[in-house]
């Protein structure tokens, strides 16, 4: 999971790079979903 979050967060940097600031938000807003539910599923998040 971490090796897709890292991913993202590249995908994310370089969208900016190019101004989709949009695109970029809702990839992030995406991507903290997606976090907020490994974070509640997982036994054990730290």
């Amino acid at each position: 999971a971490k090796v897709d979050v890292i991913k993202a967060e590249a995908e994310i940097e370089m969208i900016d790079r190019f101004g989709e600031k949009k695109t970029s938000l809702l990839l992030k807003i995406s991507l903290s979903l997606h976090n907020s539910v490994n974070f509640v599923n997982s036994d054990n998040p730290f």
